[in-house]
Parts: structure tokens; C-alpha cells; sequence
């Protein structure tokens, strides 16, 4: 996975709905968001990225912790037990048991869950009209350096995120749209093999 991609998608924090934010921590925020979210039926997001010297649009459809990515250089699939990765640059898809930091780094919504048992904090610029959040990890293991989330201050949907990676680089992504609905089936997080015949599939199971 390229690191530029990966940074997008640790990046995307998401979600929820609370009341009386004014009496809540930081990290209580992002538990309730975390929580809202695995128990929403689904969610899809579509944003755009910059930084790190790529810029580009994707999406994002998740249901419980089975989810899918689409970028146009890069597209991801988890079904609960396997992660399918397909680069378009090297025509070839990569199947896994992924571990839980590789999840993160390809799904946002449950690098939401670990984001929140960072130490969590209201940054420069928080207000009721727009919460501002930063994250630092408790170790370096998490795989970045510090995230800020900006959310909507009466929704708390997210509006833009930016992540500074270890090594320093930072990638931004702003949230075009985010909803919730309904469950989705099992098969939409499943590789389409129909649409990729020719595409080299390495197992590294």
C-alpha cells in the first residue's frame, strides 16, 4: 500500500450525534462517535485528499466492521477475516488476514476506536459551531504522529482531517458527504473477481 494512501485513510475520522458537548471531554466525543457509528446500519463518504505530494477524490462504504475504499489508484476490501488490496499501478491484489493496525490504516471508522483511547484534546479554534479535536497516540506503533478532526458543531459529522505521520509528513482530507443508512450485504465487501479476471492475486495468508 502506498504510504501516501495509507495516511488517507488513517486520516478519516468519523462521527456522530451527542448532546451537551460543552460538558464532554475530548475523548469521551470520540468514544460516543465510535460507537454510534458500529452500530449504524452503514456509512459512506466520499472526500478528497492533499498532501504528501498526491491529491485525488475516493469513497468510503462500511457496515459493522466490514468495509470498502475506492480511490482511483487504489481500492480495498474487508469482509470481517480477509482484506483484499488491488493497486492499480502494480495490476495486482493483495489478500490477507490483516492485524488490527493494518485495519486501521485502511479503515477509518475503526481507526476511530483506537483514535479514541489516544490522549485527545480541544485544539486552537474550537467552538459550538465547530469542533476541533487533536489526537495523539499513547505509542508510536499507532503509525502517525498527531490527527486533528474538525467536525460540524451541531451534527459533529466530520468536515476535514488532518493527520501528521511519523516521519512528518501530513495529508489533509475534507469530507464532501457522510451518511448513515441502512445494513448493507455481506457480498458488497467481498473482491469482485468478476471485475478483475486478469488481476494477479498474491495470498499471503
Amino acid at each position: 500500500m502506498e504510504k501516501h494512501l495509507r495516511l488517507i485513510f488513517l486520516s478519516l475520522l468519523l462521527v456522530l450525534s451527542v448532546s451537551a458537548v460543552q460538558a464532554q471531554t475530548a475523548a469521551q466525543i470520540l468514544r460516543r462517535a465510535s460507537a454510534k457509528v458500529m452500530k449504524s446500519g452503514s456509512v459512506s463518504a466520499e472526500f478528497t485528499y492533499s498532501g504528501a505530494g498526491h491529491n485525488g477524490a475516493g469513497s468510503l462504504t462500511a457496515s459493522g466492521r466490514k468495509f470498502k475504499v475506492s480511490t482511483p489508484g487504489f481500492s480495498a476490501w474487508y469482509d470481517g477475516t480477509n482484506l483484499w488490496t488491488y493497486a492499480v499501478s502494480s495490476k495486482e491484489t493483495t489478500l490477507v488476514h490483516p492485524s488490527a493496525s493494518e485495519l486501521a490504516e485502511t479503515n477509518p471508522l475503526l481507526y476511530l476506536s483506537s483514535a479514541a483511547g489516544g490522549n485527545c484534546s480541544f485544539a486552537k479554534g474550537d467552538s459550538k459551531v465547530r469542533r476541533v479535536i487533536t489526537v495523539t497516540p499513547k505509542s508510536r506503533k499507532e503509525g502517525y504522529r498527531s490527527a486533528t478532526v474538525e467536525l460540524n458543531g451541531k451534527t459533529l459529522l466530520p468536515s476535514r482531517i488532518t493527520v501528521k505521520s511519523t516521519d512528518g509528513s501530513t495529508v489533509s482530507v475534507n469530507i464532501r458527504r457522510i451518511t448513515l443508512g441502512k445494513a448493507l450485504p455481506a457480498s458488497n465487501f467481498t473482491y469482485p473477481k468478476n471485475k478483475y479476471p486478469k488481476i494477479k492475486i498474491i495470498d499471503l495468508r
